[in-house]
């Protein structure tokens, strides 16, 4: 169990993975995608190593209604990505996201609210306390962060995928 004390070095820390791949995913979006577009599907495929700590953290502590808010919320930040994603082929042949400078906002915006508003605003005025205490519970408010940016950022990727595959049968 987390301490409250290291809130803030966990924060940080997540907030410099939200860089990382943040910086990754928009670099991923300026070459060509080659071959069967798996690095589409597979780019972030660290996140997933999470999985089983949220998933062992939620059915430990988390309610349902936290659960199924984490998802949704993920789902409706994903709508601007999904939206303003395109995958053309070019005159030379090869396949890639248009470009497109609201593609870009959105993938550095969305992260920035992500953070800003999780862990600033919502989680410092509704923080989770462990049952029949007023001691934070600082790892599942972290583990449903995730489970919003996980789902986020899958939904998009698995989006972008069938866009690209649709786009390689059509041509």
């Amino acid at each position: 169990m987390m301490t409250p004390q290291a809130w803030n070095t966990v924060s940080n820390l997540i907030t410099v993975g939200i860089a990382v791949t943040t910086a990754l995913q928009l670099w991923e979006t300026i070459p060509p995608i080659k071959g069967r577009g798996l690095k589409i599907l597979l780019g972030d495929v660290l996140m997933i190593g999470a999985i089983p700590w949220i998933a062992a953290v939620m059915s430990q502590r988390a309610t349902f209604q936290e659960v199924s808010l984490s998802i949704l919320i993920g789902l409706l930040l994903s709508i601007p990505l999904i939206l303003t994603s395109k995958i053309i082929v070019a005159a030379d042949g090869s396949v890639r996201f248009k470009r497109n400078v609201l593609l870009y906002l959105f993938l550095i915006a969305i992260p920035i609210l992500r953070r800003y508003e999780g862990f600033t605003v919502f989680f410092k005025s509704h923080s989770i306390f462990f049952v029949h205490t007023h001691i934070p519970d600082i790892e599942l408010m972290i583990v449903l962060y995730l489970t919003v940016v996980i789902v986020n950022i899958q939904t998009w990727r698995i989006t972008s995928f069938l866009k690209f595959r649709r786009s390689t049968i059509q041509s």
